[in-house]
């Protein structure tokens, strides 16, 4: 018997489910196999059968006509229809006296995702397997699976960053911390450039900083003042500012740094809010549950080695278990798969709001949060030059005046974007292009730029 043969005789008879698929294509190759290709390719590893009818609520074997010829249409298309050809294996079989095919659809590798139909592109010809079913992708589907070829968002190569732009005190800073955790480090006693190659925060040729090494050691180390007690814990901390201090170190580790909003920590006047761009890779309903799933593995093994966050993956679930016995209300979250958001907040106790909060707060932070996002979309959009019509229809604006007063000439003068052609601003060929670094103003990287007031060292 065949690897082929003994993988459908255990799942022959079986329900369709995320991993079996049933089509009848007696006669040609439907549309819909391409799609459940995709899917399987995209998502997990799965079997398709290849003549079958459902009748009532099981699928019969009725057989394929020609399957000689119906098995090399689909050996000969498979390679050319994707933009990745899928890793797959087929045989005829036979099933109750009928001739079948048994498609095996490996998952692809993450370099190769999305696999998609490449004549309808991968919004329409990309799909997921979700239950029994092929979903196409979303816009969210595709971007993550190009960030997944690219490695981890604080990877990324920041050019012009250097070794030269490290604040030597937040390399001492960390060293101190270190020290506490492991006094015998021997990470504790390498230069500069050793420290940041032993965390993999440099290139392979030692010049370029990632986004990692900018975050933690290029920005000032911040410092909260505690006096250690037994066990090096810090006596003075409450559950309330240890939530608070997990959460900010949390907005560092998972936040999105492909994603065109910055992160943010909103102060309202009966909580505080951390909206981080980067919807949560584990599922918040397996909060309580041990592990932990990183967007950002190399900031997070550096905090993990100065004790700031749990390997384990438990300090969300140990946050809400001291807040709770300690009688502030349980945090509240958001997990937006679709807007790649996730927010986190966490209410202060009523007799601990007092006027020194104003009712201002919300209607003061949100015209600027939504300001800096509308920013940010707009030097994002603005790489390659843009007509002022293009720029209003990308913001779904029609005010042409709000447009003008409120938003181009604000940029315009910040020196965040500028005019193509200068010296005639009325051309009707006149477009707008965001400044980029060495010209006018020197501007940092986008993702620096975006997370400077949170970053950690």
């Amino acid at each position: 018997m065949t690897e082929l043969e003994d993988i459908f005789k255990r799942a022959r008879g079986k329900r369709e489910s995320s991993t079996i698929e049933y089509k009848l294509c007696k006669l040609k190759l439907s549309k819909d196999l391409w799609e459940t290709v995709s899917a399987f390719s995209n998502t997990h590893d799965g079997l398709i059968l290849l003549g079958y009818e459902r009748i009532k609520d099981r699928y019969v074997p009725v057989g394929v006509k020609n399957p000689s010829q119906v098995l090399d249409d689909f050996s000969s298309l498979v390679g050319q229809k994707f933009n990745y050809c899928p890793l797959v294996r087929a045989d005829i079989l036979e099933d109750e006296g009928k001739t079948v095919i048994l498609i095996e659809v490996k998952e692809a590798p993450v370099y190769q995702k999305p696999v998609y139909v490449k004549d309808v592109g991968p919004i329409k010809g990309g799909f997921k397997r979700v239950g029994a079913a092929d979903i196409r992708l979303t816009d969210s589907d595709i971007e993550r699976y190009y960030q997944a070829r690219m490695g981890s968002p604080d990877a990324t190569l920041v050019n012009g960053a250097t070794i030269d732009d490290i604040n030597e005190s937040s390399i001492s800073a960390f060293r101190t911390l270190r020290k506490l955790i492991k006094p015998g480090a021997p990470e504790i006693g390498f230069s500069t450039n050793e420290l940041l190659k032993a965390y993999d925060l440099l290139s392979k040729d030692g010049k370029t900083l990632n986004v990692a090494g900018v975050l933690l050691f290029i920005n000032r180390f911040y410092v909260v003042p505690f006096k250690l007690g037994k066990g090096m814990a810090r006596t003075e901390e409450n559950p309330f500012t240890k939530a608070i201090r997990e959460a900010v170190n949390n907005l560092l580790m998972h936040q999105n740094y492909f994603h065109y909003s910055p992160a943010q920590v909103r102060v309202y006047n009966d909580r505080i809010e951390f909206y981080n761009p980067g919807y949560s890779l584990k599922d918040p309903k397996d909060f309580n549950e041990p592990g932990s799933e990183l967007r950002n593995p190399l900031i997070a093994s550096v905090f993990y080695e100065i004790g700031w966050v749990e390997a384990k993956g438990t300090g969300f679930r140990t946050t809400m278990m001291e807040l709770s016995k300690a009688g502030y209300p349980q945090p509240k979250w958001e997990n937006n798969k679709k807007q790649d958001t996730f927010t986190l907040s966490f209410f202060y106790p009523s007799e601990k709001i007092t006027d020194q909060v104003t009712p201002q707060a919300t209607p003061q932070v949100t015209p600027q949060v939504e300001m800096m996002d509308r920013i940010a979309l707009i030097l994002n959009y603005c790489e390659t030059p843009k007509s002022l019509k293009e720029i209003m229809a990308f913001l779904k604006l029609k005010d042409r005046v709000y447009f003008l007063k409120e938003i181009l000439t604000p940029l315009l003068e910040r020196g965040y974007i500028k005019r193509t052609i200068p010296d005639k601003p009325r051309s009707r060929f006149q477009k707008y292009v965001a400044v980029k670094k060495g010209e006018k103003h020197q501007l940092l990287h986008p993702v620096i730029q975006r997370t400077k007031k949170i970053s950690a060292f």
